[in-house]
């Protein structure tokens, strides 16, 4: 959360031979506006603290401070790519929390409770054969047989049964750093999930297993909590049982171009990316002590190429590329079975706010009004 640096900001005034009123006065502000600031009782206006930090020489860094409270939110992202995480996207994605934090008391009781906490893993760790015998529970527990994929909405219907909150985004594919969003909030001790609907259709159900991993894992933090979702996310998806079979097919191959080739024919059956298949053979492999399996310096671009095949995965849940906020209020709620706009919706008649909304789902103003209308 961020805060005035109250210290620097009494310092910058005695140094520049401001007290309250005049600075009050510099800013055409109340004075007990300004008094409310140094007291930490308010923050600026995105515009007065600009002018503030003008006023007293002060640059951003040495005006704010985040506070990373017990009670801050934890953020994990899924990055496109290489994409580097930057301190604005942190804050950014902190400063959303704070207000998913507004929406816990609007969430049916049957989707988050207020008195028990979801259930989590007890010791999770980034260890293949923990996470073999993990996902083998799991999947068990979804009806899904060693052999068969798993489907999209068996993932989804996971995550709603462990009381984590999906929220469906048009983020396009360069807008955001980040595929998905993974907020928790030890307040509420609750899950909020951002999925950018705008991708690749085999690359989508990684993501959400790998979210699903998040979820189950909520104590983990950074490059440890992203390890734990990546292999669970392989090894749920692509299990060691599959794992062996297509490292003894890819062996069995001489080529590189023929083994890309093999990765692709077993990505189209089990619906996930080729990536997703050549990692999860290549875990396999190094935990058995195996030679793992090259594919060369086309495999990148033939992955590219295979990808450029599908369209995003909203195109094929509205049938269009211009939604209206109609079907994608009706399509969320009917896919993704998330009660987060029904939420939104009731805490908007009492706390009306183009702002809120177009901050919290981070979308343009004019989308933001034809969400209004229509919730």
């Amino acid at each position: 959360m961020s805060k005035l640096n109250i210290d620097e900001l009494n310092s910058a005034m005695t140094c520049s031979g401001l007290n309250q009123a005049k600075l009050a006065e510099q800013l055409s502000v109340s004075r007990e506006i300004v008094s409310q600031w140094l007291k930490g009782l308010k923050f600026p206006r995105p515009d007065k603290l600009l002018m503030l930090g003008i006023q007293l020489g002060l640059s951003y860094d040495r005006l704010v401070v985040e506070d990373e409270s017990l009670n801050a939110p934890v953020i994990a992202f899924r990055k496109k790519g290489n994409r580097i995480t930057k301190p604005e996207h942190v804050k950014r994605a902190k400063d959303m929390g704070l207000l998913l934090e507004k929406l816990v008391p609007f969430i049916p009781c049957n989707k988050i409770s207020k008195f028990e906490r979801p259930a989590t893993l007890k010791r999770p760790v980034v260890n293949y054969n923990y996470m073999n015998e993990l996902c083998a529970y799991i999947r068990h527990d979804m009806g899904v047989k060693d052999n068969d994929g798993i489907e999209f909405e068996q993932i989804i219907n996971k995550i709603n049964k462990l009381n984590a909150i999906l929220i469906p985004v048009l983020w396009g594919e360069k807008k955001h750093h980040e595929n998905a969003l993974h907020i928790y909030l030890p307040e509420s001790m609750t899950a909020w999930i951002y999925i950018n609907l705008d991708t690749n259709l085999h690359d989508f159900k990684f993501w959400m297993a790998h979210e699903l991993g998040h979820v189950y894992s909520p104590e983990l933090r950074e490059d440890e909590a992203e390890e734990f979702a990546d292999l669970f996310a392989q090894v749920l998806l692509f299990p060691p049982r599959l794992a062996e079979e297509a490292y003894d097919e890819f062996k069995q191959i001489k080529s590189s171009s023929g083994r890309i080739e093999k990765a692709i024919h077993l990505a189209k059956k089990h619906i996930i990316s080729p990536y997703t298949v050549v990692t999860a053979t290549n875990a396999f492999a190094r935990n058995k002590e195996l030679l793992e399996i090259e594919f060369g310096a086309n495999y990148y671009a033939a992955i590219t190429r295979f990808n450029k095949q599908y369209k995003p995965v909203y195109v094929s849940l509205f049938k269009t590329s211009m939604p209206s906020a109609k079907d994608y209020l009706m399509m969320s709620e009917k896919i993704f079975k998330t009660p987060f706009f029904s939420a939104l919706g009731e805490y908007i008649k009492i706390n009306s706010s183009d702002a809120f909304i177009q901050n919290i789902l981070q979308m343009p103003i004019m989308d933001t009004k034809a969400l209004i209308r229509e919730l």
